[in-house]
């Protein structure tokens, strides 16, 4: 595929030129119009800036934004939402910073990634506190779908997340039972009460 090629000969550049190809790459992002090219300029920042360098903040800032953008999960919204979940707690800062002013379609994916980076062993409890807030506002003030995703978070039962924040959680869990109006809706929430 042309892509993946294509990825392989930019990560070569970058190895033996890092620093020509990193202000190429940041220069380039900004007027990429498509989606797909972005993605591919995201993914080839990540393997070239790793944790803890000068433009880490920088990149997380431009891959939330992406993703916040995005109106459903595709390719590329998969693709750096991988490449963020392997950042730990700073991009888990950044997910939940855009998580109010996302897409729709982009709020289901980040659910999910929130979810899956909360399962990663170096979560911390700041992160579940955050984490579990995002999904106590879906639980709260989202739309039906919304508040769908939102039950199927696996994050929220586990005792990092503050007690408070729990109990408004199993509140909102309550309130939403009159949305179960589907067979498929009523395993959701049996699965989640489980």
């Amino acid at each position: 595929e042309l892509t993946g090629l294509s990825h392989r000969l930019v990560k070569e550049v970058g190895r033996r030129h890092p620093d020509s190809l990193l202000a190429i790459l940041k220069t380039e992002r900004e007027p990429a119009a498509d989606v797909a090219v972005e993605a591919f300029l995201l993914a080839s920042l990540f393997d070239l800036i790793e944790p803890g360098h000068a433009d880490d903040e920088q990149l997380l800032d431009w891959s939330a934004a992406y993703l916040a953008r995005d109106l459903e999960e595709g390719r590329g919204s998969r693709a750096i939402g991988a490449l963020m979940s392997r950042r730990g707690g700073a991009a888990l800062v950044k997910l939940c910073g855009v998580f109010a002013d996302a897409t729709p379609g982009a709020q289901k994916h980040l659910l999910i990634l929130l979810d899956e980076m909360c399962r990663r062993p170096d979560a911390t409890q700041d992160g579940f506190a955050l984490a579990s807030s995002v999904v106590l506002s879906a639980m709260e003030s989202g739309s039906k779908a919304l508040r769908m995703a939102a039950m199927e978070c696996r994050l929220v039962c586990d005792t990092r997340v503050p007690a408070e924040t729990r109990r408004l959680l199993a509140e909102a869990f309550l309130d939403s039972t009159r949305d179960f109006s589907f067979s498929f809706d009523i395993e959701k929430a049996e699965s989640a009460v489980e």
